[in-house]
């Protein structure tokens, strides 16, 4: 039942919060106007608030702001740990406090150049009353930035004070990596090593040039700012982010930030999920689960999944064919925004929550233009850099390597295609060619083991097989090339039990690996994608993230000395 607002106007609380975060809410969403308090709390939060309370700053205020307070009062819980205790040790209950977990939200309204709407939460489970979907991505980012290089647009020298505490980034290849690098004191942001080609700056954390502003800002979606400030300053500290997010400063030196530009016009939104659905009905196994965020696993028991129809199921480690294989594919698509995904501890306790559309990542082309979906939000691909991009796949030479094509054989009644071993099988026929599929090696300092190729020409070509386009896969078999050309310069062990695996047979392909240096200028590394080319160009039919990995990659090999190949292979019909 939906408490009683009360409105207060009293300003000058001597009371200050030392750091707050703050959560920018965009204009619109989902093709609706967001300009109420209401609309910013989750709707299914909103109905089982304890306390709302409205804030009204004085009329006279040179930029007046208001405010509404949300309170959810928690229920005391008896910790699981100490049931664990009163087993072992038996004779009277132990006797605890127990602990409540009471939140709120405060939602502020300012007035800078348009209203604009913030949600600044308080308590452990405070940010899970806050719509996700209206959330503005990257907001806090984009100010920490302007807070960190402040002045950057206005001079000729660049501020060379070391200003950063902390990177977090994300990478999508085989797996979506999500890091954080912390120095022990600031310095520049170069020394953590990130590279903007293939990882996305996800978050920061530094020290302002204005000191006044905050000791210390860390900007992701939302921004944390470490400022003693009082509740009457509220309006003035969102005023100051909504000024620091319009600044250009972040451009000079990150101009990659701006690769990714979010989508926020409602029609665009609206047709992009049509496809997206579409996509998502046709192939489930295509869109990728991915949690948002860097998860503290020490907290995280199990990810349970919750349908909107009363059912739950626990996970290690879901894939989207998992959860459409509980709710069924139409159900996952017409309740992508109400099927929830959530994070458990060991007590039972929800750490985290999302809809299941914030873990889907992938993209969709229309008419040549890359979109794509990541944590609830579609971005496109800025174009000169997605030009570029494809410019740089498609210059990627036709490897020499005769390969056959992949061909289709009947399987209980239905023709499928040939898995990748049979293929490769085919493939290795020639006398010049030996067949190294899943024959790996292992070599001190690898804890996985690495194979070589899955066909070795005589002419020193290394020819890695995958089939389909998978954007997991192929940056996996992109990955792999790598992997085995480096340690075929780098590792005379590696070179050793390559003999071994070839074995006395194969005296030809044994000289191939000497025990002395090998020379990567003699070698190359052949990429073969079997899959439905119908005589389209690399860059028409690799997935965006594929395309980036192949590029990195490539560059990696070409700066080693080895020449690198495509083997475009197509699927004969039946």
């Amino acid at each position: 039942m939906r408490a009683t607002a009360h409105t207060h106007t009293n300003e000058g609380s001597a009371v200050t919060a030392d750091s707050l975060t703050i959560y920018a809410i965009q204009r619109t969403a989902n093709g609706q106007r967001i300009d109420d308090f209401d609309q910013v709390i989750d709707p299914d939060r909103l109905g089982t608030v304890d306390d709302i309370r409205d804030f009204q700053s004085p009329e006279n205020l040179r930029h007046p702001w208001s405010a509404r307070m949300y309170l959810w009062q928690g229920e005391t819980r008896r910790p699981s740990w100490v049931e664990f205790l009163e087993g072992g040790f038996g004779g009277d209950p132990i006797e605890v406090a127990g602990s409540a977990q009471d939140c709120a939200v405060v939602v502020v309204r300012v007035l800078f150049r348009v209203e604009r709407l913030y949600a600044i939460p308080f308590g452990q489970s405070g940010r899970f009353k806050i719509r996700r979907d209206i959330v503005d991505p990257r907001y806090g980012l984009r100010v920490a930035l302007n807070l960190l290089y402040q002045g950057d647009t206005t001079t000729d020298e660049l501020n060379t004070a070391p200003r950063v505490h902390q990177v977090e980034s994300k990478t999508v290849a085989a797996n979506t990596m999500r890091t954080i690098r912390q120095a022990n004191r600031r310095t520049d942001f170069e020394d953590f090593d990130l590279n903007p080609d293939t990882d996305q700056l996800a978050g920061i954390t530094g020290q302002p040039r204005d000191a006044a502003l905050a000791r210390r800002v860390r900007g992701t979606d939302s921004l944390r700012v470490a400022r003693r400030t009082s509740f009457d300053q509220l309006g003035h500290l969102c005023r100051d982010v909504a000024r620091a997010h319009e600044r250009r400063d972040y451009r000079r030196r990150f101009p990659f930030v701006d690769q990714r530009q979010g989508i926020t016009d409602p029609g665009k939104i609206a047709s992009l999920t049509d496809l997206l659905c579409a996509s998502l009905r046709a192939d489930p196994a295509a869109w990728a689960f991915s949690i948002p965020g860097v998860q503290d696993y020490d907290r995280v028991a199990a990810v349970r999944v919750a349908t909107p129809f009363g059912t739950t199921k626990d996970f290690v480690d879901p894939t989207t064919s998992d959860i459409a294989d509980l709710v069924g594919v139409d159900d996952l698509v017409e309740h992508f925004l109400t099927i929830h995904v959530e994070t458990i501890d060991g007590g039972g306790n929800v750490t985290d929550r999302w809809s299941m559309r914030d873990c889907l990542d992938g993209q969709i082309v229309v008419s040549g233009d890359t979109f794509l979906i990541e944590e609830g939000t579609f971005y496109q691909i800025e174009p000169d850099y997605l030009a570029q991009l494809n410019q740089d796949v498609d210059a990627i030479p036709d490897t020499s390597v005769v390969l056959p094509p992949s061909w289709c054989e009947s399987s209980k009644g239905t023709m499928k295609e040939v898995d990748e071993g049979t293929y490769n099988e085919r493939a290795s026929a020639p006398a010049d060619h030996l067949l190294l599929d899943k024959k790996t090696v292992t070599v001190p300092g690898r804890t996985s083991p690495i194979e070589v190729c899955d066909v070795l020409t005589r002419d020193r070509q290394l020819v890695h097989v995958k089939r389909k386009f998978s954007s997991s896969a192929l940056s996996h078999l992109f990955s792999q090339g790598y992997v085995s050309a480096e340690l075929l310069i780098d590792s005379e062990a590696f070179r050793a039990k390559v003999r071994d695996k070839i074995g006395g047979a194969n005296p030809d392909f044994q000289k191939l690996f000497p025990e002395g240096d090998v020379v990567a200028a003699d070698w190359e590394v052949v990429y073969a994608i079997i899959g439905p080319w119908n005589r389209e160009s690399s860059s028409a039919k690799l997935p965006f993230f594929s395309k980036v990995n192949l590029r990195e990659f490539r560059r990696r090999l070409r700066r080693m000395g080895f020449r690198v190949t495509l083997a475009r292979v197509p699927v004969i019909a039946p």
